[in-house]
């Protein structure tokens, strides 16, 4: 009889999410538009790279004030619509607005729905 060896094939995880920074909201010299929110999204250096990411969803997450439940943690989610200039920025609409505390933390920008395959 042959036995056969069980060796464990290590993998990498499967990376669902790229890193993503908000960058503060669309503005004109006097006025900004809360609507809209622009992420500089890591690895996305020009305007061809970002289309990519056109339709994929963006999560902030954040601690919560008071610890009542198990859960720690809450999302505000929102979507990529468009490119913002030539340098890989991204235009981004949530459900409910960024609250500018948010300014300059990380996002999570996922790989989902992919229009690829």
């Amino acid at each position: 009889m042959e036995t056969k060896s069980k060796s464990k094939i290590t993998r990498e995880p499967v990376r669902l999410y790229a890193k993503g920074i908000f960058m503060g909201f669309k503005r004109g010299q006097r006025t900004q538009k809360e609507n809209t929110a622009l992420v500089t999204i890591q690895g996305c250096q020009d305007r061809k790279s970002s289309a990519f990411y056109h339709g994929k969803r963006i999560a902030y997450i954040y601690r919560k004030n008071n610890a009542k439940t198990a859960l720690k943690y809450k999302a505000i989610w929102g979507k990529v619509v468009a490119s913002h200039g030539q340098s890989g920025t991204v235009r981004a609409v949530f459900r409910k607005h960024l609250p500018p505390r948010a300014m300059g933390s990380q996002l999570r920008v996922m790989l989902y729905p992919n229009k690829q395959i």
